[in-house]
């Protein structure tokens, strides 16, 4: 048990998948006008966060081999956890999430159940690499996009919770925001100049100048999208920001550190786009 408190606290950020989650829930609410229910938040950020701890040790198991050779230092490889230990613990996050869509259909719809379970297939599909791990695993960008098509069935999850009647462009706009933000991060926490080959990072298949172009165009199509929830001179400043310190990463890759932190920061502001411009219009 001790073992896996410390995978916990290097492995499993909780407080981030509870801002990530919350986001979701909050966001929906706002989309839809709602007037916030605690079993409805709770049901959201809670499915959510299981989905979210499902992925961290889907990826634990998948990259060990990669993980032995680069970051022996983290738990599996050093032996912390067996890998054994941590498929067990994933078909007991399956279990968990299986149950809770069963009181999701109980508590809530037939479709918020059946976009939940929508989300627990794919995850599975996920954790099999669709059966086609060394394909994609020579196209990186092709298995990011495979895997963050999930957002889809998961924000629109989150806004049947709330209600079956959704604003079908509002909630369109909002996913793929979603889904532009995450493949973002993706890249951005992926740049480290010097990594080492069996990494594959998007620097090392794309080289620096596909890298930026696609970063660049990510914050664009992010600008426009969020153009329709709120522009005013902070949002302008954020994306001028953005696209100044890729332009210097493109010079400079050693601040790779900062287009981490910029995708990170844009990730959660994006979900949590919808509340803030409630917020900002004093309707939250």
């Amino acid at each position: 048990m001790f073992n896996w408190l410390i995978f916990f606290k290097e492995r499993i950020p909780l407080f981030s998948y509870f801002i990530i989650a919350s986001g979701f829930a909050c966001g929906s609410l706002s989309l839809l006008n709602k007037d916030f229910s605690y079993i409805t938040y709770s049901f959201v950020c809670v499915g959510i966060m299981l989905f979210l701890v499902l992925l961290r040790l889907m990826d634990e198991v998948k990259d060990y081999d990669k993980d032995c050779i680069v970051y022996p230092q983290r738990p599996l490889p050093r032996g912390l956890i067996k890998i054994e230990e941590c498929k067990k613990a994933i078909r007991i996050n399956y279990v968990m999430m299986i149950f809770w869509n069963f009181l999701i259909y109980e508590v809530f719809s037939m479709y918020s159940g059946f976009l939940y379970s929508i989300v627990i297939g794919y995850s599975l599909l996920m954790y099999r690499e669709f059966w086609i791990s060394n394909f994609l695993k020579s196209k990186p960008f092709l298995y990011a996009l495979s895997h963050q098509v999930v957002i889809f069935p998961l924000t629109y999850f989150a806004l049947t919770c709330y209600s079956e009647n959704f604003p079908k462009e509002n909630s369109l706009l909002y996913t793929l925001i979603i889904l532009v933000s995450f493949l973002n991060y993706e890249i951005g926490r992926k740049l480290k100049p010097n990594a080492h080959p069996a990494l594959q990072t998007y620097l090392y298949v794309y080289g620096k100048s596909k890298v930026v172009f696609i970063l660049i165009g990510f914050l664009i199509l992010l600008a426009i999208g969020s153009s329709y929830f709120t522009f005013n001179y902070i949002s302008i400043s954020f994306y001028l920001m953005g696209i100044l310190g890729i332009l210097i990463f493109y010079i400079n890759p050693k601040i790779y550190k900062f287009i981490e932190i910029i995708t990170s920061v844009s990730l959660v502001l994006h979900i949590w786009l919808p509340t803030i411009y409630s917020f900002m219009q004093g309707t939250f």
